[in-house]
This record gives C-alpha cells, sequence and structure tokens, in this order.
C-alpha cells in the first residue's frame, strides 16, 4: 500500500495481501551492528559494576571477619586469664585450708579423718 515510516536507517512498509496486512521492515546492517555495539558495551559496563560490588562486598567482608576474630581472640584470653586466676584462688584456698587443719590435728588419723569429711568442702 505505502510507506508508513521512513528514517535514516529504517523503513517500514505496509502491503495488503488477500486477507491480511504484510508489514515489511527493512533496518540497515550498519544500523544493527551499530545498536549490537551499543549493547555490548552496555553488557560490559554493567560487569565491570558488578565486579567492583562484588569486589567491595569481599573486602568488606573480610574487614568484619578480621574485626570478630580479634575481638574473640580478646575474649578468650580474658577467660582463659580469669580461669588461670580462678584456679590459683581455689588453690591457695585449700592449701591454706589443709594447712590449719594439720596444725589442729595432733596425729595422721585424725587429720586424714578430718580432710575426708564431706561437711568440711560445703
Amino acid at each position: 500500500m505505502g510507506r508508513i515510516c521512513r528514517k535514516k536507517n529504517l523503513c517500514l512498509e505496509r502491503k495488503s495481501e488477500g486477507d491480511g496486512i504484510l508489514i515489511i521492515i527493512s533496518v540497515n546492517v550498519s544500523s544493527i551492528m551499530t545498536i549490537y555495539n551499543i549493547s555490548c558495551r552496555c553488557l560490559q559496563a554493567h560487569d565491570e559494576e558488578v565486579t567492583n560490588h562484588r569486589a567491595a562486598f569481599e573486602q568488606r567482608a573480610t574487614e568484619i571477619e578480621q574485626k570478630y576474630e580479634r575481638k574473640m581472640r580478646a575474649l578468650r584470653d580474658e577467660l582463659d586469664l580469669r580461669r588461670k586466676t580462678e584456679l590459683h584462688e581455689v588453690d591457695c584456698y585449700y592449701k591454706e585450708l589443709i594447712s590449719l587443719i594439720y596444725i589442729g590435728c595432733s596425729d595422721v588419723t585424725e587429720f586424714m579423718t578430718t580432710i575426708r569429711s564431706p561437711f568440711l568442702w560445703v
């Protein structure tokens, strides 16, 4: 029937054939290559952006893991020091208690009986 639209690299034509209408699109090959190149550049830019985001995420995750490890190491060291201090205090207490009992007992049998008493350690 006639041309619908004609631009620089694109031509649309409409033809009537029997019962239907046929639309013919003519596109210049150079315009297709231009569109392809633009889309490739967009994809490349997108890939670079995703790579940059991934690298930033991994760096932040590494920093968080290192900070967590430092805090956990400090807590473990503090708990270890507390445990050693408590063990030392308990050890000193029992040594002092045993020496006091030994001083108050007249012989070894009385000392062993007193040490084995369950009420002494409560």
